[in-house]
């Protein structure tokens, strides 16, 4: 079927049905290595400074008004720039106890001493170097070196392929799968546990 018919169908069918499929990641800090190259700075507002609008959805005034609203409210940000450029960022939430999905309308509860992490964001220009990995593997080890955090936990889209990937590179198991469905006006919501990652066939699939 010829592409621009694709779209057009899946626009078609859009205002009658949608469904959406988040895994919950967890990782319980063990065996982490603590020996690792550690790129990225934490909370240093300069690097946020030195954002520069890379895609048309993200100008620099609206992500630095959300990045300065997000610090004073007690969350972390890890950075890492270059040659006066920002080029990769996450997010983290100290002592996480519940998170509000919306593209599945769902909350999940976490368990005490867990602390989360979210939007990893790399550039365009700076894809393809590893700063993905590397910054997890530096937020693993210092959340391991704080003592007090017993599980880091983050969600990942069920049809983003790359992340999937790094999270189970890492250690990190999927604990969970949240999931949304819409047809015309009826909508269904309901949470899957996992023991396997969301490739495995113990795992549900993507509901059509």
């Amino acid at each position: 079927m010829p592409t621009l018919l694709k779209r057009l169908l899946r626009r078609l069918r859009k205002p009658f049905g949608a469904s959406a499929k988040l895994v919950i990641y967890r990782h319980d800090l063990e065996d982490v290595a603590l020996d690792v190259p550690r790129p990225f700075r934490l909370n240093h507002r300069p690097d946020l400074e030195a954002h520069r609008q890379s895609e048309r959805w993200l100008d620099t005034p609206t992500f630095l008004h959300s990045a300065h609203a997000r610090l004073n409210g007690g969350e972390w940000v890890y950075t890492y720039a270059e040659a006066g450029e920002l080029l990769a960022w996450f997010w983290v939430v100290p002592e996480q106890t519940r998170a509000y999905f919306p593209s599945v309308d769902q909350e999940y509860r976490f368990p005490l001493d867990s602390y989360a992490f979210y939007e990893v964001y790399v550039c365009p220009n700076a894809r393809g170097r590893g700063l993905y990995t590397a910054g997890m593997r530096q937020l693993l080890a210092e959340m391991r070196e704080l003592g007090r955090v017993r599980h880091v936990y983050c969600a990942v889209h069920a049809d983003n392929a790359v992340p999937h990937k790094v999270m189970r590179a890492l250690g990190f198991h999927a604990e969970a799968c949240l999931n949304f469905r819409r047809r015309l006006w009826k909508q269904t919501k309901w949470m899957d546990s996992l023991s396997a990652d969301p490739e495995s066939p113990d795992s549900p699939p993507m509901n059509p």
